[in-house]
């Protein structure tokens, strides 16, 4: 068969060319359809997941913008369809979002949708059923009232029909349906893939440290937070065996910071030191929300993320006030409450936790991502693979080792079909430190060649010096076997040398909280 010229494809991006039939659960109210043409861009590191930086120019394509409902349900969802004009790779890339966005393009960003064109993916992504960055625009229908088929369109839905759509597009398009579909995304991206292995198996191949300050009614200046951070990360360096800066073995770190309690803080102010405030947000931090009886009700970051993301002051003079973090207070306001009044301000530990529970009861089952049961999707010959930074400063890294262990307790083959890599020097989401960019290319290979990933390669800098590492597929870790050179990735091995595989067990300062 031959390869469609791009003039062909061209005159075929229009909304009379393209076709797309309604379903009767899925009723599409609009298609429109337009060439773009000559399309540049320079792409930073990360901001399209999993590849390293691009500059891209001369880019064709057709920008289809899709529009549809469910009958009965007086929803309005958007997909948002580019196909390659020239070099299709016979493959779609879908883009997940962030925050409280289904898909980051069209209101935040638009680097992953062009990168993967630039690729040769078809590409597509999602509004979800609104187009709004705040939660409050549009998760209730009253105070009190959950607008239940937003928030479902939102958390899962949408994603199904995204696959739907894009594939009978690409069809009508390029007459035949991909090879291969792909799933990209980070943060909320990141539960959407899960959302589909777990849901749609054929579809693709932090507020707890401010209750304890609230409790005290004080809080602490954000360097002396930033000091204590900048101690773990000295103190627990060399557990991984070489002192480059980073915490690359946090189980063997047994940082304590009542230690530091009265030492100088690196702040603008001369003789800052850290306080016992800031001791007991950090420990809240690094500890996780505990439940009445001192026991966890979920983890606490890891020693190397920047806790003043979700320990938020603001500080006038040497006065500081508690600044929740958004998404938590949003959650709890919204969607637990349903009631836009609500403040968590003056909240006590019992109320929060009650508050926890109540999410867990009434909430979990539509947003979690947490069903461990990846059967069908591991019978499909779907393939997962993730990638979570140990320095993550708003998804604790724990919480996915926690899934891949209540996985593999079910599936002991479960390392033939889902792997989870740990990125010692890696945020959340954002910056080039420690993000893996062949981690991508390595999922294309597994599906479509069966070379599982062994490994992933990151660029790290710490200290002022840049070195090449590796990645090792939980609960490996890269291991120091050389004698010298350590920005090397020839001196590093996987194994589970050092490692405290009981790691989910509390710290004994938990208690003091």
């Amino acid at each position: 068969m031959s390869v469609p010229s791009l003039q062909q494809l061209a005159a075929k991006c229009t909304s009379q060319a393209i076709k797309y039939s309604s379903t009767p659960d899925l009723q599409v109210m609009s298609l429109d359809a337009n060439v773009a043409r000559n399309f540049s861009k320079s792409i930073l590191e990360p901001n399209y997941w999993g590849h390293g930086s691009m500059n891209i120019s001369n880019v064709n394509f057709c920008n289809i913008t899709i529009t549809h409902t469910h009958l009965g349900l007086d929803d309005k969802l958007r997909t948002y369809i580019w196909l390659p004009l020239e070099n299709w790779n016979n493959r779609l890339q879908a883009q997940g979002g962030g925050g409280w966005l289904a898909g980051m393009y069209p209101l935040a960003d638009d680097s992953s949708m062009i990168g993967s064109v630039a690729d040769g993916y078809a590409a597509v992504s999602t509004d979800g059923g609104h187009m709004s960055l705040q939660l409050a625009d549009w998760v209730l229908k009253n105070p009190g009232e959950l607008d239940l088929i937003a928030f479902q369109n939102f958390a899962f839905v949408s994603l199904n029909d995204t696959a739907t759509i894009a594939k009978e597009v690409i069809k009508s398009f390029y007459g035949k349906l991909p090879r291969f579909s792909y799933w990209n995304g980070c943060s909320n991206g990141g539960r959407q893939g899960y959302e589909l292995a777990q849901r749609y198996p054929g579809a693709f191949d932090a507020l707890w440290p401010l209750v304890i300050l609230d409790e005290q009614g004080q809080y602490p200046h954000s360097c002396e937070l930033n000091s204590l951070t900048a101690v773990a990360i000295q103190e627990c360096d060399l557990a991984d065996g070489v002192q480059d800066g980073i915490i690359s073995n946090p189980d063997a770190c047994k940082f304590d910071p009542d230690l530091h309690n009265g030492t100088i803080a690196s702040c603008v102010d001369d003789g800052c030191k850290i306080s016992q405030t800031a001791v007991r947000a950090a420990k809240a931090a690094w500890t996780g929300p505990l439940d009445v009886n001192e026991l966890p009700l979920w983890y606490g970051l890891g020693f190397g993320a920047t806790i003043t993301k979700i320990v938020q002051t603001n500080c006038s003079s040497s006065i500081c006030i508690g600044n929740p973090n958004p998404l938590s207070t949003e959650w709890l306001r919204l969607v637990v409450q349903k009631d836009p009044s609500f403040s968590v301000k003056g909240l006590s530990r019992t109320q929060i936790i009650e508050l926890f529970q109540k999410s867990i009861q009434d909430d979990a089952a539509m947003f979690s991502a947490a069903n461990t049961d990846l059967s069908s999707f591991r019978q499909r010959g779907g393939k997962l693979l993730t990638f979570h930074g140990l320095s993550d400063e708003i998804v604790p890294y724990k919480g996915t080792r926690h899934y891949h262990d209540s996985v593999k307790a079910n599936d002991t083959f479960v390392n033939d079909y889902y792997r989870v890599f740990e990125s010692p020097s890696f945020g959340h989401c954002r910056g080039w430190n420690g993000h893996p960019t062949n981690a991508f290319n390595a999922l294309v290979d597994w599906v479509e060649y069966g070379r599982a990933p062994d490994t992933l390669y990151v660029k790290v800098q710490e200290n002022g010096r840049k070195s090449s590492r590796i990645l090792c597929p939980y609960p490996q870790r890269a291991i120091y076997h050389g004698t010298g050179n350590i920005t090397s990735i020839q001196d590093f091995k996987c194994g589970t040398l050092g490692l405290n595989l009981e790691s989910q067990k509390s710290k004994q300062w938990d208690k003091e909280l």
